[in-house]
């Protein structure tokens, strides 16, 4: 059989037995699900037993790329990985960018399911069709870029690298992985089970390249994105600081909180000390693009001058060092680089890693935790980031839980509970005090937890005051049915809660073609576009309402697998700090409201209403939060359907 756009081939590894075999890709199963985060979700959900621990053998990762990776199609680099997560228990989905995906389908192979355990540290090397287990004890202890180097130094600077840090090997619950040393890759720890089963990296080089059916239509679709990705007028901005170009705008909105969530920093203060001039000032920077990236958004970044000068650093998301170091800790900007080299090298979840830090410090305020349990006096300052994150790596006392992550903490210090702001043991990058967009309203219903999946073509931003009518359009953008259309826009206002599904499946859709969701991309695509791409690189038919039907049917099947292990509407509730207290921004006290600031919310009862409208306008059930037989019955999805009915739910 002749593939267009896929590679056709699974890789199959049993790190216990060090067997390495290959099979078909079951291409009813491809159009179905796509490619990529689809298909990854559902071979695991027959792979995968029930209510197994996710860093017991029994549990599996499965690798997947795009189905649109490997192709010259614009922003096509996203990789899967799929698994049960250990910070959290859910089973759910990561993506990262950088060469893998890619250069895993040109060398012939569309997925990878790794089972089982090795004895020692190893390694996959994967050169087209020449795929091995290899010893990996020089490269357990390195630091991810260390190991990522000594990879390259063996295979060369034209393979590509998927690894693990120091995180990951000693079981670091918040641990992740990054791609060719900068693509985060597993916020909730994939890098711990990737070192429970001792598998340090994997290191892939293909040179086979990908057909592709109707050469003709594909590069008049090529032409068309890439001509309106040079039409934007902030391309040289996203090019030169990457997502750092937008935090002027988020330091105004009071989008960044810090002191646990309580109060966001005078931004006058944030951009003279932050700001695009303060960048500049700091930093050198060059462009950082995996294949087929058109907008070159990561970079590498060397301090000129001041403290650290010399150190070059790899950022994908550029504005980390300030959002999660710099403003919570009283950072310079070079203290705030250094302690994004340092987690990076680690492996550990900069969001989740910075946050607990920030729980520890107001804790430890409230008497709650003492100095001799922390070995320090934790303040924000740079000492004790560094020294949290040593001591997370080390596992000794309270920090061999605290390295467990947010759900540990509270399991040891149950009035913790009060003070954490979480969603499924995931910490949240945004506040919907701030703003209640779609962006943070999803982190709620991500299966993953606070996930920012939805910063992507989002009504929002989280930004807040985004006119009523480019929200329609974007709702139109979106292909969202009218009869919805009309129940998102009511009055004046509309529903964040209601056009979030919308939002989710698209964006669903984006990851099984492996295409990048960050929104000066995401503008770039529709699903007219997308749909069009797919069906020219792989000959398969493919309309716009399919490609949003494979996304929610993808999201389903998620859904009802954390069903399985326990997960229902619980899990999605809005945390009570938002709803009791107000967080100070300057002389304001920013309470819970919808997004046009027209309505407060301020009881539990106002907030469980936003889940209702959420699960109504997915057709579930509004009880419970899961999915009923019925919709994922007229989804394809039967094998779920009777999963959801032999738990007790109709």
């Amino acid at each position: 059989m002749e593939y267009y756009g896929y590679a056709g081939r699974i890789l199959k590894v049993d790190l216990s037995t060090g067997s390495i075999k290959t099979e078909k890709l079951d291409m009813d199963m491809a159009k179905k699900f796509l490619g990529g985060q689809g298909v990854n979700t559902r071979l695991i959900f027959d792979l995968l037993k029930p209510k197994i621990d996710p860093l017991s053998p029994e549990n599996v990762i499965i690798f997947g790329a795009g189905a649109l990776c490997g192709t010259p199609a614009p922003a096509a680099t996203k990789f899967s990985a799929t698994t049960k997560f250990p910070e959290s228990g859910i089973i759910g989905t990561a993506v990262g960018c950088g060469g893998f995906g890619p250069m895993l389908k040109w060398a012939g192979y569309d997925h990878i399911i790794v089972t089982g355990v090795s004895e020692k540290p190893v390694y996959l090397s994967i050169m087209d069709d020449n795929v091995e287990l290899q010893d990996a004890s020089d490269l357990w202890g390195k630091d991810i870029l260390e190991a990522t180097e000594a990879l390259y130094k063996k295979y060369g600077n034209d393979s590509s690298v998927l690894c693990i840090g120091p995180a990951g090997e000693k079981l670091v619950r918040m641990s992740l992985a990054l791609i060719d040393g900068i693509g985060h890759i597993g916020r909730g720890g994939l890098a711990a089970v990737m070192g429970s089963k001792k598998l340090k990296a994997m290191v892939v080089r293909g040179t086979k390249g990908i057909k592709i059916a109707d050469v003709e239509r594909f590069w008049k679709i090529f032409e068309f994105i890439v001509g309106r990705a040079f039409t934007d007028r902030n391309r040289l901005r996203w090019i030169k600081y990457g997502l750092h170009g937008v935090s002027e705008a988020w330091f105004e909105g009071g989008v960044v909180p810090v002191k646990n969530r309580r109060e966001s920093p005078p931004a006058e203060e944030a951009i003279k000390t932050y700001g695009l001039k303060a960048f500049d000032e700091v930093l050198e920077s060059y462009p950082w693009a995996g294949p087929s990236c058109i907008t070159s958004d990561k970079l590498v970044m060397k301090v000129k001058k001041g403290e650290f000068e010399g150190l070059q650093t790899l950022a994908s998301t550029t504005n980390n060092p300030v959002i999660f170091f710099g403003l919570p800790f009283n950072l310079s900007f070079n203290q705030g680089v250094k302690c994004h080299d340092i987690f990076n090298r680690y492996g550990i979840d900069e969001i989740n890693g910075s946050y607990i830090i920030e729980v520890l410090i107001e804790l430890y305020e409230k008497g709650l935790v003492t100095e001799e349990q922390l070995k320090m006096k934790p303040k924000p300052d740079f000492e004790t980031v560094v020294k949290a994150a040593e001591m997370i790596i080390k596992r000794e006392g309270l920090w061999d839980v605290v390295a467990d992550g947010l759900l540990a903490l509270i399991r040891k210090i149950p009035e913790a509970s009060k003070y954490v702001i979480h969603n499924k043991g995931m910490a949240f990058p945004f506040d919907a005090r701030v703003c209640l967009g779609v962006e943070v309203f999803d982190m709620l219903t991500n299966p993953r937890g606070a996930q920012s999946f939805a910063l992507v073509r989002t009504p929002s931003l989280a930004i807040p005051n985004i006119p009523i009518e480019m929200v329609k359009v974007l709702a139109a953008t979106y292909q969202i049915p009218m009869g919805a259309r009309r129940r998102i826009f009511k009055d004046g206002e509309w529903s964040t809660a209601r056009f979030t599904p919308y939002v989710e499946n698209n964006n669903t859709a984006f990851n099984c073609l492996g295409l990048c969701y960050r929104f000066f991309i995401g503008r770039l695509y529709n699903p007219v576009i997308a749909s069009s791409m797919y069906s020219a690189i792989t000959g398969i038919p493919l309309s716009p309402e399919e490609f949003l039907t494979a996304g929610e049917r993808v999201w389903n099947l998620q859904k009802a697998l954390n069903v399985r292990e326990g997960f229902d509407r619980k899990d999605d509730a809005i945390p009570e700090r938002w709803i009791t207290e107000p967080l100070k921004f300057g002389e304001k006290e920013l309470r819970l409201q919808n997004y046009t600031r027209t309505l407060t919310i301020s009881t539990r009862e106002e907030a469980e209403k936003l889940l209702d409208d959420y699960y109504d306008e997915r057709g579930w059930d509004i009880k419970t939060g899961v999915p009923t037989k019925e919709k994922l019955t007229k989804l394809g999805l039967p094998e779920a359907a009777n999963l959801i009915t032999e738990l007790g739910y109709s």
